[in-house]
Formats: structure tokens, C-alpha cells, sequence
């Protein structure tokens, strides 16, 4: 029987948290190269569609909508959504410059409750070739149907 946003406890899932994890806090300091990024960037758009779907359908259900599961336009939809989002951080400058503002200021925030820190831009890779990683959302959506039967 299915729950809620049980699209994110999986193993898959596990072990790009764990990878994104591992990566961005310790591979990345010691041996930072372009693969590392990729490896960030894999793992991120990997998990984006599965949380957006995760989000959704936990809404609904607190909404008492049913049916509360993600349908399959749906999940066609969080990866079109993670296609484009994520294309457009990377390519177009203007974009890139506000994610990274905005998700500084969502790290700031954090800090502050957590006993505070002080406010920073994240930094991103403007880098054209990070699109390359977009075949793993074949993953995520196969998933994610998965999920449904």
C-alpha cells in the first residue's frame, strides 16, 4: 500500500541523498574536479521530480483530495518541469544569479535557526555541458510509475 510521499524511501533514492551528501561535503573539499559537480548535479536532478511529486501528493492528501497519487501526466510534467528549471540555472545568466540568491537566502534562513550564520550566494557551474546528466530522469520517472501499480 502506498503512502504520501513514499516516492522517497527507496533505495535509489538513499543512495543519491547519501551520494549528493557524501559529494558536496567531503569529495568535493578534497578532490574537487568537474566530476564531482556532475556527480552533484546527477544525484540533484535525480531527486528533484521524486520530492516535487513526494510534495504534491503529500498536499493532496492533507487536502483530503483523492485520489492523492500522482498521475502519469503528472510525473511526465515534474520531469519536463525539472528539464527546463534545471536548463535554465546553467544556461541563462540572469536565472542562474536569482536561484543562486534565493537559495542563499533559504540557507540563511536555515542558519538562523540553528543559531545563525551570515548571508551567501551559493555557487553554481555555469557549465553547458551539466545538461549531459538529464538522461537519469529516465530513472526517476520509471520510479516513480513504478510506484504507481
Amino acid at each position: 500500500m502506498r503512502h504520501p510521499g513514499d516516492l522517497l524511501f527507496s533505495l535509489p533514492v538513499f543512495g543519491a541523498v547519501g551520494l549528493l551528501v557524501l559529494n558536496d561535503n567531503w569529495l568535493k573539499r578534497h578532490y574537487g574536479s568537474v566530476w564531482t559537480g556532475k556527480l552533484s548535479d546527477l544525484s540533484g536532478v535525480f531527486l528533484f521530480p521524486l520530492a516535487a511529486l513526494s510534495v504534491l501528493e503529500g498536499a493532496r492528501w492533507v487536502f483530503r483530495r483523492q485520489p492523492w497519487e500522482a498521475t502519469g501526466p503528472e510525473i511526465n510534467c515534474a520531469v519536463i518541469v525539472t528539464i527546463v528549471g534545471f536548463a535554465a540555472v546553467k544556461l541563462v545568466p540572469a536565472v542562474s544569479d536569482t536561484y543562486a540568491a534565493v537559495i542563499g537566502g533559504i540557507r540563511w534562513v536555515a542558519k538562523q535557526a540553528i543559531g545563525g550564520g551570515v548571508y551567501s550566494t551559493i555557487q553554481i557551474a555555469k557549465d553547458p555541458t551539466d545538461i549531459l546528466v538529464f538522461p537519469i530522469l529516465l530513472a526517476s520517472r520509471a520510479l516513480a510509475r513504478s510506484a504507481r501499480l
